[in-house]
């Protein structure tokens, strides 16, 4: 009896990803970036019940948090900062992430970000040897949405 084995080819390979974000009404196309996460939180309370030893739970809502890996060669986050710096007023940015493999039967999925912040930006940085230089960037986001989902793959049901 054969087991359901995923194929090869429908692992999602990362390459295949697109990232945009937008500040104050202008859309960029991160192509300098190299790696991103998103995350969501589930926050719990945590409470005592009469009768029972057990801690008891109940989930009370949600923190959103996300992390980047760019080239240090775009000046869109140090002006967002330096903007800030001078006028006290910080937008909140919008970030899309598709994930498009084409030879992954997973298909697309597409993820909008609202209410996002970044934590912080480096401001200048370099290093005398061979390594081409990075940053990182950290941030929260508000809501999240799924607007194109991955489809289940063979196997799955």
């Amino acid at each position: 009896m054969r087991k359901n084995i995923m194929e090869n080819f429908d692992a999602v390979a990362g390459k295949f990803a697109d990232i945009f974000v937008t500040v104050n009404n202008e859309r960029y196309n991160l192509i300098q970036v190299t790696d991103f996460e998103s995350k969501v939180e589930i926050t719990n309370a945590e409470f005592n019940v009469l009768g029972s030893l057990y801690k008891a739970h109940r989930p009370v809502g949600l923190k959103g948090t996300w992390k980047a890996t760019m080239q240090y060669n775009t000046p869109v986050f140090r002006d967002y900062v330096m903007e800030y710096q001078k006028t006290g007023k910080l937008a909140p940015l919008t970030i899309q992430v598709t994930n498009d493999d084409p030879a992954s039967n997973a298909g697309r999925q597409t993820v909008i970000f609202k209410g996002c912040f970044i934590d912080g930006v480096t401001l200048a940085k370099f290093n005398s040897g061979d390594e081409i230089i990075t940053e990182e960037l950290n941030g929260t986001f508000d809501y999240a949405e799924v607007v194109e989902s991955f489809n289940l793959i063979n196997g799955m049901k």
